[in-house]
């Protein structure tokens, strides 16, 4: 049985996660990406990524860059992504569009190939 790592964004990262780069801020989608996501995926963990404790909803930039850019710019794969990671939050329409961004990316990908 696999075990999923919580990562609670509020706890690790910002309450008030926000922007897609460095231009936006310290709370951007780009740095939680490259510190909290991708080294933990890079060490084959399993990650459970809570979203419920924020204090704002993260912005579409915001999530697009964390999750897409996954795919984009670190080059997982859509199999890898889906199998090691988890997106925690009440709201299933905020978890959709995560996985919406996550499939774009993908299909991008593809495209370029």
């Amino acid at each position: 049985m696999t075990t999923f790592h919580p990562l609670d964004v509020a706890q690790v990262f910002s309450p008030f996660p926000f922007g897609r780069n460095s231009r936006d801020g310290d709370n951007n989608g780009e740095r939680f990406r490259q510190q909290f996501l991708v080294p933990r995926l890079r060490a084959d963990q399993h990650l459970r990524v809570m979203l419920d404790n924020v204090r704002r909803l993260p912005s579409s930039s915001w999530l697009e860059e964390a999750f897409g850019g996954l795919i984009r710019f670190d080059k997982f794969s859509l199999d890898f992504v889906r199998s090691h990671l988890q997106i925690a939050t009440q709201r299933k329409d905020y978890e959709e569009e995560i996985w919406g961004y996550i499939e774009k990316a993908a299909e991008d990908v593809r495209k370029v190939k």
